[in-house]
């Protein structure tokens, strides 16, 4: 009788035991919670980023090396630089030589879903020819996806190789450049942000992103470059003006005319006076004086053409 009770109590200590180590392991495995961070760039540093939410919360994001990051966006045609990937459609001949220009690019990030490399486009259907199916127009071209990366850039032509070709484009006058990377270095202050991971402390608002998403707020450019000094030279001092003499008139410079321009979307007008374009921007100058630089590709179709006709007559 008293070893039956032994073997009762017995059992029940190994399952009380059993369990209790169940829920430890349950505890010690137990997942962290879900993060998601969503809100504007505060600021960055290598594998951080501070994220400002919409509340007005800052939260704290590690990004580790293995994180998807996507950004995505616009760039000015002058940030375009060797070594950078692109991707665009092309009309090739039978030999490979593109035909035509190129008015649309998207700079993106190699990688096993995006590998460099030409192949048929969903504009059109089939490889580059073969000697025997080749058409009887040699000079027949076909659209053609191109992954691949600058090597050269000279004004308007590139030269860039997909690996198993080298091709030479020329783009349009103002090309549309999207941007489709995996670095989150090319971000800056106030961009749009999306970070999903995993919580490693809630009350500091810090975690550890697992994808992020960014989204930039205006074209990427290429950094300015300083004009080195010129050294100065001692000038003959002007003779003093006579103050008898009679101030002579002068033509004030020619001017352009106010007039509205409205935005691709025809949702933004503005009244202003064109004074100049410059690398892919258009700086104008409201009647308070203010000046604007706006993207040549952010305006109507009516006002690309009108400055196109500004420009067109200044040269003559």
């Amino acid at each position: 009788m008293l070893s039956h009770a032994k073997l009762a109590l017995c059992a029940v200590l190994g399952l009380w035991i059993v369990t209790g180590a169940l829920v430890v392991d349950a505890q010690v495995i137990k997942k962290p919670p879900p993060m998601q961070a969503v809100g504007t760039i505060q600021a960055m540093r290598p594998g951080v980023i501070q994220v400002k939410a919409a509340a007005g919360d800052l939260w704290l994001v590690k990004i580790p090396k293995t994180a998807e990051v996507y950004v995505k966006g616009t760039a000015e045609v002058d940030f375009l630089q060797p070594g950078m990937f692109i991707e665009f459609v092309a009309q090739l001949d039978r030999k490979g030589r593109a035909q035509g220009k190129i008015k649309k690019l998207t700079i993106c990030t190699p990688s096993q879903e995006r590998f460099p490399g030409i192949f048929p486009s969903q504009e059109g259907v089939g490889l580059l020819p073969e000697a025997g199916n080749a058409p009887k127009d040699p000079n027949a071209a076909a659209p053609y996806d191109v992954r691949a990366q600058i090597t050269a850039i000279k004004h308007e032509k590139l030269t860039v190789n997909s690996g198993n070709a080298v091709i030479n484009i020329e783009l349009e006058e103002e090309p549309t450049v999207d941007v489709d990377i995996a670095d989150y270095r090319f971000a800056k202050q106030g961009d749009k942000i999306e970070c999903i991971g995993t919580m490693e402390n809630e009350r500091m608002k810090m975690g550890q992103a697992r994808e992020v998403h960014i989204e930039l707020s205006e074209p990427l450019a290429a950094p300015q470059k300083k004009k080195p000094r010129r050294p100065t030279a001692s000038r003959p001092k002007k003779p003093a003006d006579d103050p008898n003499k009679e101030p002579q008139p002068t033509e004030p410079p020619e001017e352009e005319p106010v007039r509205t321009w409205t935005d691709r979307t025809g949702q933004y007008k503005i009244e202003a006076a064109l004074i100049e374009v410059k690398r892919g921007k258009v700086r104008l100058k409201t009647e308070e004086g203010k000046i604007l630089s706006i993207p040549f590709n952010k305006l109507s179709k009516a006002d690309q053409e009108y400055v196109r006709k500004q420009r067109a007559g200044k040269t003559r």
